[in-house]
């Protein structure tokens, strides 16, 4: 859970799209405790890169109910 603001800020904004993706990817490894993190990975289905969306709704999922009720 500690990790969860460094690697929402990885996964909002890194320069390096393969750093996006392990970040998103690591918050759904993390579950409910990366509630916190539900907003940034919203904004990643948006993202043109199909594979940080499909990681990020991956993630969204892995986080549970609080997650759909955003």
């Amino acid at each position: 859970r500690q990790a969860v603001p460094a690697l929402t800020r990885l996964a909002e904004s890194d320069p390096c799209l393969p750093a996006r993706r392990l970040a998103a990817c690591a918050l759904g490894q993390i579950g409910p405790g990366a509630v916190a993190a539900i907003g940034t990975l919203i904004d990643l289905l948006d993202c043109e890169d199909s594979r940080l969306r499909a990681i990020a709704g991956a993630s969204l999922a892995r986080i549970g109910p609080r997650a759909r009720a955003r």
